[in-house]
């Protein structure tokens, strides 16, 4: 799921080639896989992370720039990077905070923003007049809700990319089927970078 989740998200992008984009928690597993797409489409990733570590797994994964969001202020670190036009586009894992990075000016004009995820669910309030004035776009996606055609076109292009050896994984924890509590309980408090595995044996 991650995989399929961050194809859709560089897929709707559209051409890429030569772009700046910013990765909104660039050391989850959906941006580790999207960052890898971009970077092969040719795209610049500057990435948000959380601490030195979580910098150095994106790095790996193709990450140009990153910023740490806990000590650094993102849309003047944005800025700074992209001579202060803001970026191409956003893909974004939390839309209730990614928003005011938006209205600050992280965004350039015509630029995207392609959402699969918030950690509010309660509604969110758009920066209007900027987004209409600088002609942006906002797109969702739920990776359960792709057409068949999307995911097969999904599935098939990234079995080129493994097939090649282009891909590469995290894995952060791994465990048996009897110990599928203790993986949920993992996942959920965010104890490991990468995907955590459920062997079946």
């Amino acid at each position: 799921m991650p995989a399929l989740t961050a194809y859709e998200a560089v897929r709707l992008l559209g051409e890429i080639r030569g772009k700046d984009i910013l990765l909104i928690g660039a050391a989850s597993s959906v941006a580790h896989y999207a960052a890898q797409f971009a970077s092969i489409r040719g795209a610049r990733i500057i990435g948000t992370v959380g601490s030195e570590e979580k910098a150095r797994h994106a790095r790996a994964a193709g990450v140009a720039e990153t910023i740490n969001y806990k000590v650094e202020p993102v849309v003047q670190r944005v800025k700074d990077l992209t001579a202060q036009r803001g970026v191409d586009a956003i893909i974004d894992m939390d839309f209730s905070t990614t928003v005011n990075l938006v209205r600050d000016g992280a965004l350039a004009p015509h630029g995207k923003i392609v959402c699969y995820g918030s950690n509010s669910m309660d509604d969110v309030t758009i920066p209007f007049r900027p987004m209409l004035m600088n002609s942006m776009q906002l797109l969702f996606f739920l990776v359960y809700d792709l057409t068949a055609a999307q995911r097969s076109e999904a599935i098939e292009e990234i079995g080129k990319l493994l097939a090649a050896g282009r891909l590469v994984h995290t894995i952060g924890a791994r465990f048996n089927l009897d110990e599928i509590v203790a993986a949920h309980e993992a996942v959920e408090q965010g104890k490991f970078m990468g995907n955590v595995l459920i062997e079946i044996n």
